[in-house]
């Protein structure tokens, strides 16, 4: 399914209608919490979905595999208790629309989940730096990407440049290449040899004959 670009109030981004649709699917579901459980070491975690209905069954199926879950939207009158509630441990993942991109501080989040698609670079910095607020033993916080935005934007501490000029803005910027570690399956830059999350050495393949005509073509060039 071929997920739209529209244009909102904010921007360009990709159509809600077309990524629930896409996303809304026991095995996404389920990837979801397969993940967490994987790699979230059942620390606290935002998990940022498509809309309210998507946000609500992911919070169920969270419960449903016994992890303590709670959806919040613009909407919910409790929402001052339900935050309360998460900061103090009552559950462990955040099931939320919009209402936690920005603003929000909670420096024992340790994990982000992206369980949606995001057109804008500036929201997925803004959505995956709600874990980046430093807390006393935290030294580093993850983010599981069910979106494919790291191919889209890179990677949240890669560096960027930002300036004033239309001209430059203008120009699509490029994402440096990317893959994912063959042993903790970390998106690293794709010519790292040894990834620094988990430290294995990834083999170095040998290269073809057609690898080498190239390299010799744009060499003369």
């Amino acid at each position: 399914l071929d997920v739209k670009v529209v244009k909102t109030k904010d921007g360009l981004e990709f159509s809600g209608s077309d990524m629930f649709q896409k996303f809304d699917k026991p095995e996404m579901y389920g990837g979801v919490i397969d993940n967490y459980i994987k790699f979230g070491n059942n620390q606290p975690c935002m998990c940022f979905c498509i809309n309210v209905e998507h946000s609500k069954r992911t919070a169920k199926e969270f419960n449903l595999r016994g992890i303590p879950a709670v959806h919040v939207d613009g909407t919910s009158k409790d929402r001052k208790k339900i935050f309360k509630d998460f900061e103090n441990g009552k559950y462990k993942v955040l099931c939320n629309v919009a209402v936690a991109t920005t603003g929000y501080d909670n420096p024992k989040v340790y994990c982000i989940i992206l369980n949606r698609m995001i057109y804008s670079e500036s929201l997925f910095i803004q959505i995956t730096g709600r874990a980046s607020r430093p807390s006393e033993g935290k030294d580093h916080f993850i983010y599981i990407d069910h979106g494919n935005n790291i191919t889209r934007h890179g990677r949240w501490h890669d560096e960027r440049e930002y300036n004033l000029d239309p001209v430059r803005m203008s120009q699509k910027r490029g994402v440096a290449p990317t893959k994912q570690c063959e042993s903790c399956e970390c998106i690293i830059s794709l010519n790292t040899v040894q990834c620094p999350y988990c430290e294995y050495v990834h083999p170095v393949k040998p290269k073809s004959k057609e690898d080498e005509a190239s390299e010799l073509l744009q060499a003369e060039f």
